[in-house]
């Protein structure tokens, strides 16, 4: 559980994002309408997985070894509150659905609020959330890779040439 220190600042429990990029026709146009090099993320979970929204097969757990092997990329700690909390909301959404209309919307600055379907950065930020830490301002209707790395107030801790 977090707890605030000496200085009174906050300390929470580490919660690690991966961003991943590659060559894939979806990746490109996540790129080039995000203007990031990360055109996809997930949450590591007990260290050899991750769950993640795929376009092909919606919220779903794969090996953290397949998920690095899909491109480059890099992993980001994030600190959340309740890192419990927010993995048990990872894994309760397990089985959604990908969400096509909120990454579609993107371009157009769609909602991308919706708790029974999921693309890859809402349900990260979803999680994060549901940790105790909001990254963005109420009222925000998209997230993409791009708002969450260069937002974050992780530290990098690895990342791919």
């Amino acid at each position: 559980m977090a707890s605030v220190n000496a200085n009174n600042h906050f300390v929470g429990e580490l919660m690690q994002v991966i961003f991943t990029s590659s060559d894939l026709p979806l990746a490109l146009a996540v790129r080039f309408f995000t203007g990031c090099r990360w055109s996809h993320c997930g949450v590591i979970y007990n260290g050899s997985s991750v769950i993640e929204a795929s376009a092909l097969h919606g919220v779903r757990a794969v090996s953290l070894n397949d998920f690095k092997a899909r491109g480059k990329y890099c992993i980001v700690d994030f600190e959340v509150r309740d890192e419990h909390v927010a993995m048990q909301f990872l894994y309760n959404q397990l089985g959604k659905p990908y969400d096509w209309t909120g990454a579609i919307a993107y371009p157009f600055r769609g909602d991308w609020q919706e708790a029974t379907k999921w693309y890859c950065s809402e349900i990260v930020a979803a999680s994060l959330s549901a940790g105790g830490v909001n990254l963005f301002r109420d009222g925000i209707r998209s997230i993409t890779p791009r708002d969450l790395y260069i937002n974050s107030v992780g530290k990098l801790i690895y990342e791919s040439l």
